[in-house]
Order: structure tokens, then sequence, then C-alpha cells
């Protein structure tokens, strides 16, 4: 008799007696196991909980697991049963989920599978090739959700899927991150940050973990369509320091089309139009709120803000299935051959939409809320109605010729050609900021000719160069805006319409980008609405231009200063009467704590500080101050442990000329200069705002060696707990520059004795290098304006301090200062015989001592 007889039924079922000793065993050595739930197998899921798969299993069925296709109760539980779970199965599995999604490196992945207890070492090589494969399952019943349906390149997300529960109200997309690994992803930390219309943003951080692999790649962002209104989701990814690494643009569905219907795995069915419902399929159909889908399902929701009704449908043999209008024309029908609707009237190309003169003029006029359209082409037929997406429409009687007044000779042309051509043009108005996001509008349009009526699409383009914002529940259209805290930039939507470049500048591929003052801050997204990050909110102008490095032509500006008062929502330039109440506008509602304080006083003064509880309360959005402080103040500064979290300064107002920036030539000595000096970078007073900066320059010119040293050194508290934290070190550099360079510090101008203190303007740790502290202000310097650097080097070798030329670059080498062409380009040495190549011999000899 064989094991196997006396092991196992004829049937391949274990005997009673192996059942009991499997159950014994695990127990006793209290292995996982699920003995003693009713409905289960018990035994033989006992057995695949120490091991979660076969080698067999997952070489044929891993993609569809991945995905939640038949997926094996063992790997359930293992991953989500509270008493069972196993935190290394579960690390497996998202390391083969990442991978397959593209979010983590074969390198990594390998790593952790090859380490993990689940899996033998032989293994590893076809996991990863099953792990990539395509599912075995046909186009009906599944769609890709990572590339393998043709996504756009350089994605960082899934495609949306809408996730439909026991109830439609409660329908919702999601959407999963994919395809990471393509961006190469360096730094320790990371922020994905996707935001859908006004809702409020979702962010998850990636943090780089042991093993190499980021943690949350699992994270799902979920949009629920009850608070949609529009489609688009902006997405991004910044690092620590909050500059943008990655972005791109989402459609959660299209909103210009009528019909939409979704797998029961809740992906697009792009085919359902044109190919009509496969038998026995179950969709969710998402029709246009002006549509009827017959006959009419038993479950079915309105949701208003996206102007569509979710119907939950399952197709029968020999259904039809029909969309009509309401007055009961028919749009689709699953049983009509035609693959375009058979209203679409036959001279639909003649007709031609454009957006009216008159709305082009008036456009940034905030009292207008909708722009005209001009339908032309219309012959003899008349237009009746018009609607967009879920608009309808209004359509004048009277013809769309009006204008300023300025030109109605030109008017009358136009009437005339109008004429001459067989008809007035027809006009229509459409609501101004969803027009303006859109930019390409597809109108349906009811037609009458004689007695037969017809219906048909338009499509009209509507581009205007300017900038459109929507924060704190309201819409903004304009060419420009003369200032915006830097908050309200990064809380905000902004959505920016550059004008078109022309066909020179396109062939040499020349892109949009954005610009704070001249430092280059991302890539423009045209036509998208986006929150801007990454700004020092110093008192420069936000611009864009064309090209990162040379400037092609006169930038476009969009807001003229870029100040940062951090929570304190002010706008415009705000004094308070000292010693009376007072409310601010804020960015949120903190509740004051003992670790708030006030810091507030003359510029050039020790700083007054006080509780913040003391005098200042948040509520509902508003920062109120009972009382102001009484005392004359140059500024006052809400912090949390020192940290600033809100600044006010105070502004010239009527004529007075009285601000910050004027006290500053109040203060005569050293001591004032540097508390001066900390304060203007703590509190991040905006220090090249044209209010401001010609004082800041002269205060510059007359304590460069205490304000430089103050301004570049890397010591960022003080003794009365003011500390500087989360500063935005390249914005920061930038603006410290522009200030060197109004002034241009001149080093033939200067006295030996302060050249001697600009050199050594930095506090350096005590050492017995003499040139610690002349090297380390090399250091901070050359990291902020190399030319100034240069210009110090010089004198500081013509000192004969560094002993020569050779003296000069090996201190530096060995100090680990970075030299390259452009620094040795400003280095400006004038000694006979020393060109590049000997600095490149000396450069050598400094690295290989």
């Amino acid at each position: 008799m064989h094991v196997a007889d006396i092991l196992f039924h004829g049937n391949g079922q274990p005997r009673a007696e192996v059942k009991t000793l499997i159950e014994r065993t695990c127990r006793y050595f209290r292995l996982r196991h699920i003995f003693g739930q009713d409905g289960t197998q018990e035994w033989f899921g006992s057995i695949y909980l120490q091991f979660g798969f076969t080698q067999r299993g997952f070489a044929k069925m891993l993609p569809e697991w991945l995905m939640g296709y038949n997926q094996p109760n063992t790997i359930g539980r293992l991953l989500d049963d509270a008493e069972i779970k196993s935190e290394s199965f579960k690390k497996l599995w998202e390391a083969l989920l990442s991978y397959r999604r593209g979010n983590a490196a074969e390198a990594v992945t390998r790593r952790i599978v090859s380490g993990s207890p689940w899996v033998l070492p032989d293994w590893a090589d076809e996991l990863l090739v099953a792990a990539k494969k395509k599912p075995h399952l046909s186009p009906a019943s599944y769609r890709s959700s990572s590339g393998e349906a043709g996504e756009a390149p350089r994605s960082f997300l899934s495609e949306p899927r809408l996730v439909v529960g026991g109830h439609l109200a409660d329908a919702q997309w999601q959407i999963e991150l994919a395809g990471l690994a393509e961006w190469d992803l360096k730094g320790a930390s990371f922020c994905v940050r996707l935001r859908c219309g006004e809702s409020a943003a979702q962010e998850v951080f990636l943090r780089k973990q042991a093993d190499g692999s980021f943690s949350n790649l699992a994270h799902t962002f979920e949009f629920p369509l009850a608070k949609l209104k529009e489609s688009q989701v902006s997405a991004s990814i910044t690092d620590q320091q909050g500059r943008e690494v990655a972005a791109q643009e989402i459609h959660l569905f299209d909103p210009d089309a009528d019909i939409l219907a979704f797998s029961e795995r809740g992906y697009l069915d792009d085919g359902f139009v044109k190919r009509g419902p496969r038998i026995n399929g179950v969709y969710f159909v998402l029709v246009r709120a002006g549509l009827n889908l017959l006959p009419q399902p038993a479950e079915w929701h309105r949701f208003e803000g996206m102007g569509y009704k979710l119907q939950r449908l399952r197709f029968e043999a020999g259904q039809q299935l029909r969309v009509l209008f309401e007055d009961g024309a028919e749009l689709w029908s699953n049983l009509s051959q035609s693959s375009s609707p058979a209203w679409t009237l036959s001279f639909s190309e003649q007709l031609r939409c454009n957006l009216a003169t008159v709305s082009k003029e008036q456009a940034f006029n905030p009292d207008v809320k909708a722009l005209k359209l001009e339908i032309t082409g219309l012959e003899q037929a008349t237009l009746k109605t018009a609607s967009w997406r879920s608009f309808q429409l209004h359509v004048a009687d009277d013809p769309c010729f009006e204008g300023n007044g300025q030109n109605w000779s030109e008017l009358l042309g136009n009437a005339v050609e109008a004429l001459e051509n067989g008809r007035m043009p027809a006009s229509i108005k459409v609501p101004k900021f969803e027009a303006l996001l859109a930019q390409k509008l597809i109108l349906n349009l009811a037609i009458e000719r004689g007695d037969h009526a017809f219906r048909t699409k338009v499509e009209c383009h509507v581009v205007i160069p300017g900038i459109l914002e929507q924060s704190c529940g309201k819409a903004t259209f304009g060419e420009f805006f003369t200032t915006r805290n830097n908050e309200q930039l990064k809380r905000g939507r902004y959505t920016i319409f550059p004008k078109s470049p022309t066909d020179e500048q396109l062939k040499r591929g020349l892109r949009w980008g954005l610009f704070e003052g001249d430092r280059f801050v991302s890539e423009l997204r045209e036509g998208s609405p986006q929150s801007l990050h990454d700004l020092g909110g110093y008192g420069q102008s936000l611009s864009i231009r064309l090209g990162q490095f040379n400037q092609e032509e006169k930038p476009t500006v969009l807001v003229g200063e870029v100040a940062d008062r951090g929570l304190f929502q002010m706008r415009g330039d705000v004094n308070p009467f000292i010693g009376k109440d007072y409310t601010f506008d804020a960015w949120g509602t903190p509740e004051m704590g003992d670790e708030h304080a006030l810091f507030y006083g003359s510029i050039h003064e020790r700083a007054t500080s006080e509780a913040a509880g003391q005098r200042l309360v948040f509520a509902d959005d508003k920062a109120m101050f009972a009382p102001f402080p009484s005392q004359p103040c140059d500024y006052l500064v809400l912090a949390y442990a020192g940290v600033r979290l809100a600044t006010w300064w105070r502004v010239p107002k009527n004529g007075d000329g009285e601000s910050w920036s004027s006290n500053l030539a109040e203060i005569r000595d050293d001591v004032d200069a540097r508390r001066a000096a900390f304060t203007i970078r703590w509190a991040k007073l905006p220090i090249l705002s044209g209010h401001h900066y010609h004082q800041v320059k002269e205060f510059f010119h007359r304590f460069h060696h205490i304000v430089l040293g103050e301004w570049l050194c890397g010591c960022k508290e003080r003794k009365d707990g003011r500390r500087i934290e989360g500063e935005n070190t390249e914005a920061w550099h930038d603006a410290v520059r522009a200030i060197i360079q109004g002034y241009q510090i001149e080093h033939d101008q200067l006295g030996s004795e302060s050249k001697q203190k600009l050199i050594q303007c930095l506090p350096s740790q005590p050492t017995d290098d003499v040139n610690a502290k002349t090297l380390d202000t090399f250091q901070a310097v050359g990291a902020c304006d190399p030319v100034l650097m240069g210009r110090m080097i010089r004198w500081w070798k013509q000192t004969g301090a560094a002993q020569g030329v050779a003296g000069t670059m090996r201190a530096l080498l060995l100090h680990g200062l970075e030299t390259n062409e452009t620094m040795m380009d400003k280095l400006q040495y004038d000694a006979p015989g020393v060109d590049d190549g000997f600095l490149e011999s000396v450069i050598a000899v400094g690295v290989n001592a």
C-alpha cells in the first residue's frame, strides 16, 4: 500500500486522522490556521496559510491576483485578516504590486523578493516576470490601469476607476500611483498632491525606506461623485524643499461626452457607444442630466454638480437601449447601424462658431459673467436652442453686433458683410469662467429649417491670454494681478493662458516657463489649473517667458509683486490703528497655545515678545486682535516655538512714506544692523518690493559685512528664541543676489579694513586654521553669488594671505569649496602666465593633494 493511500481517500481528500493531526499541529505550534471557522476548507486553507502561494499558481495567475481578480482567500487573509495577517507577506505583496505599476525599480523589488521568507531563492526571476505579464482577461472585463492600454508616457497615476458599492449615491472615482519608477526620484521624501476643482487637495507622503523602496505606494486617492463639479484632476510631486519634480493632468471622465459606460470593475468601456453593450454585461452608465435612458433602469442617481445621472444596467439579449433628448428626439440607440447620430445636419461643416469681438474686449471686466459667441453659416435655418455640457445657453433674438461705441463704421461693415453672405450671425452666451477653463467648447444646437428640425454639434475655441484665479470661493480673470500673498498662490488654483508662440519659436522647441524675478520656477502647464509652489515671496514679480535661459522677449507679468504674509490674509496694504481692536482674514484657524508668541517692534530695536493668546484669537478663518499693540511698530510676527507663522509689516500710506524699510535709515551701529538684518530674513519682509527695495539697498550699502553675514550664515536662531525653519534657500539666495547686484560692491572703492571685514563676515567655529573664517565666507557667498565670491578671492590673493594663486586654489579645495568653470571665470586672475590651463592644473594638484 502506498503512503498516499494511507493518508488520503480515493477522491484525494485526507482521512479524518490526517485532518485531526493537521489541526493539532497548527494549534500546538501556534501556526496560522482557520480551524473552527464555518464554511471553510479548514485543513486546505490552513496548509496554504503556511506558504501563501505555489510556483505553478503565481506563474499562471499572479497578474490577476495583483489586480484583485480571482484572488485566493489565502492571500486576502494574509493581507487583511486582523488575527492571521502577515506583515512580511504584505511587504512582499506591496513590492510586487509597486513593481507591476511601475512605481519601483527592478533592483529594489528583487532585493525585497530575495529576502522574503515566502519566496524560494530560485523563484525571484520568474516572480518578477510574472508580475509584469498581461492578465488573461477579455477586453470586456478588463482595461489596464498602468500603461497597458496605451497611456501617455511619463505618467505617475493610474487610469481613474469608477467604484460603485451598494448605493449609487456613494460612488467615487479612485486613482492610484503608477509609473513612479520612470521618474527616478532621488530624494528621501516626496509629497504627492492631487486636487479636483475647488475640493481640498489630497496629499500622501512618500518616504524612502531602508530597502530603497518608498512608503505609501499602495495609497488610493478617492473623489466622491457627490462632491465633484468638474472632471480635471491636477497632480504634482514635490520634494522636501517644495520644488515640483513632476506634474500631470488627468480627467476622471470626458466632460463633453453625453454617454459614458463603465464595466463592473469600474474601467471605461470606450467602445460602448459604437459597439453597444455586451450581452449579460453589467454596466454603470453616466448619461447627461438632460437626457433619458430607455428603458429607465430601476436604480439611478443624479449628481447635480457633475450634471450627470448614474445608472446601474444589466443588458440582456434582444434588449433595445435608447438615449433620448427631453423632447423625445433620439440621440443614440444600440440598434443603430450608423457610427454617427442620424440627426447630424448635412451642412454642419459650414457652421462656424467664434468668440465675439465684444467679449474679447470685456473679458477682464469682473462684472461680465458671460462670453458671447457668434454662429455663422446658418443659411436659411434658425437656431432654436443651444447647450454645452450641462448648461442650457441663452440664444439672442438680435444679432450680436455691438461694441464700445468707438468704431461704429467697422461694426456696420461687419453687418453688411454678414447680410451679403446670406444671414446675420446668431448670438449665444456661455458662462465665462467655465468656457475659459474648457478652451474648446462642443456646442449642441437645435436648428429649424422650414418644417424640419435638426440637431448638430459645432466646435468653438475660446482662448484669451491672461490668468484665471480660483481662490476663496470666487473666480477672477485678468491680464495680471498687482499683488498676491504667497499662501494664496499655494492654496488657490491658477490657469495661465499665454499668447501663442511664433512658428519659429515652436520649431526651436521653446516652452513657456514660470519665473519669480529672474529665477526659473517650473515649466508652465498651459491652460491647466495649478497651485503655485516653490516661490520665495520677497516682493519680486511672477512672470512667464519663452525659454528657460535666454530671454526671447519681454516677460509677460502675471503678478506684480509676490509677498509672504503667512497665515495673515490681507487684501491690499493695511496699517491697523495702534491700541485698537482689529481683525485680519486668515488662512486657517490655529488654536493659540503656550508655544505661540507675538514678536513686534521697530526694525532697528529689540523685539517685544509676549504670549500670543493674550491679545490674539483665531476663529472662522479670522485673526482677531484685542487690541493691536499700543506701541508703534514696523512689523508684527506670530510664531510657534520661534518659527514664523504669519507676518504683518507697516507700509507707506497716504504719501507719508513711513514704513518698516524707512526706519532702516535710523540704524547707526553694527549691533542694531545685525538685529535688523536677522529680523528681515526671519520675518520674510519683502526686500525687493518697489516700496522697500531702495531703502534695503542703501542699508546693505552702509552695513554690507553685517547684512551679508546675517543673510548667508547657517546659524538661524537668536537668543530670544526666534529661529528660521523651512526657508526656500534657492529663492532666498536669489533675493539676496538681487540686492548685491543692485548695489554691486566694488572692492576697489573699499578700504582695507572694510575689505577684511567683508571676507570674514560669516561666523566660524574656533579652529587653528587662520583662514577658516575667510574660507567659510567664500563658500557661503559662492553658493549665492559666484561673481562676488570671485572678487573677494581676488582681493584675498592680492593681500598675500594665501601665498599666491596655487595657495589660493589649494586652500579652497582643501576646505571643500567646489570649483567649476563658471567660478573660475569669475576669479579674474591677472598674474603673468596664469591662464585656464594653469588653473586647471592647479585644481588637479589640489584634488590629488
